[in-house]
């Protein structure tokens, strides 16, 4: 099965979407040290709730900030449960 590519969040939303969740991994807690100047908040990405592969968009409502170890053990809990990646 070949990857599809990713889904592109334009910067507008992802810095919405970074302050609107306090910097903070939504499934942890542990909050980000870092600058939205960077686009990117050190050890944090932007999420997809649903899966752009099953559906998902990419409106606010449709994402949140985790930490890369949250979202790693959730991409890998996916593949598990449903053999999708």
């Amino acid at each position: 099965m070949t990857r599809r590519p990713r889904e592109y969040i334009p910067r507008p939303v992802r810095i919405f979407v970074y302050e609107r969740d306090a910097y903070t991994c939504r499934i942890c807690g542990l909050v980000g040290v870092g600058t939205i100047h960077t686009e990117k908040i050190k050890g944090f990405e932007v999420d997809h709730i649903i899966p752009a592969a099953a559906g998902g968009d990419s409106s606010p409502e449709n994402l949140q900030v985790l930490c890369r170890k949250c979202n790693n053990n959730k991409r890998h809990y996916r593949i598990k449960l449903t053999g999708q990646q």
